[in-house]
């Protein structure tokens, strides 16, 4: 979701006033203002207001849980940042008399990392026990191409295209970034068959239901992944975020660099991908030891 959708919620933060103001009052790019846009249309579409000055504590709160059952502590942190730095700016514009985002804390980043981390078997396991057909399927994309469960969404059938024997998928990210996913062979035979007679261009590739010219939703394939995690006898807390943390752990120990972990996740920085060189569960300098 970037800075269109806040335009149409005709809130009284708009989005150039808002990158103006971020850039003024604390020199910040253009890029991180399309971020808190990004950010502040995330909550209207929660709360279903209008305004921000509309939206109250306990929804601010209600939204920040939504957020942490979906998204990894550090993405949970940015989008409550960007909003509280909204009110902010309205409490010393006028605007507002009091901050109702002042109850919202950061989520703690260090050790849930490792905590939402599935193995290799888990997630055969959830592939097994899903729904065969697009459900198995949408959990197979996650994994294979690490995606976000928001570019997962906003996929169409002209992003995907053949690349020798396996596929490439064009992929949305945040800030509107595109890049480029190779999926494994099997991973693409098994796209293509699901591919026969909603192969439409314009259509997404993930469709709502019946409704073939409307794209799955967030909470739609969020439930997808709790329905096989449940039939698994798996934890009832993942979420399709917990398989982007899957395919960069995964890839790192299984010998991937880095940076090409990094170039297919989206990761901005290198620091971010590091972060999974460290939150594996179990593992130790002990292990290389004699005795």
């Amino acid at each position: 979701m970037g800075a269109t959708p806040l335009a149409t919620t005709k809130t009284d933060v708009r989005a150039s006033e808002l990158a103006l103001w971020l850039q003024r009052a604390y020199r910040r790019s253009s890029a991180t203002g399309d971020a808190y846009v990004e950010s502040i249309a995330r909550l209207l579409s929660f709360t279903g207001e209008h305004h921000l000055r509309d939206v109250g504590a306990k929804q601010l709160l209600r939204w920040q849980e939504d957020l942490a059952r979906e998204l990894a502590p550090a993405s949970v942190n940015r989008h409550v940042a960007a909003v509280k730095s909204a009110y902010d700016y309205l409490c010393r514009s006028g605007e507002l008399d009091r901050n109702p985002s002042a109850l919202l804390l950061p989520e703690r980043t260090s050790s849930n990392v490792a905590r939402r981390i599935l193995s290799e078997g888990e997630v055969l396991a959830l592939l097994e026990h899903a729904k065969p057909g697009r459900n198995r399927l949408i959990i197979r994309v996650l994994y294979a191409g690490g995606l976000r469960v928001s570019e997962l969404c906003s996929l169409h059938w002209a992003d995907a295209t053949p690349q020798d024997d396996r596929g490439m998928l064009v992929v949305t990210g945040k800030g509107r970034r595109t890049r480029s996913v190779p999926v494994s062979p099997a991973t693409w035979r098994e796209l293509m068959e699901f591919a026969i007679g909603r192969r439409d261009p314009n259509r997404p590739m993930f469709a709502c239901g019946r409704q073939e010219d409307r794209p799955i939703c967030r909470w739609q394939v969020r439930n997808i992944v709790r329905r096989a995690a449940a039939a698994a006898g798996l934890s009832e807390e993942i979420s399709p975020h917990w398989l982007r943390h899957a395919h960069a752990t995964h890839a790192l120990k299984n010998g991937a660099k880095l940076h090409v972990v990094q170039q297919t996740l989206g990761h901005r920085s290198l620091r971010t991908t590091g972060m999974y060189l460290h939150a594996r569960p179990g593992e130790s300098s002990a292990d290389f030891l004699v005795v």
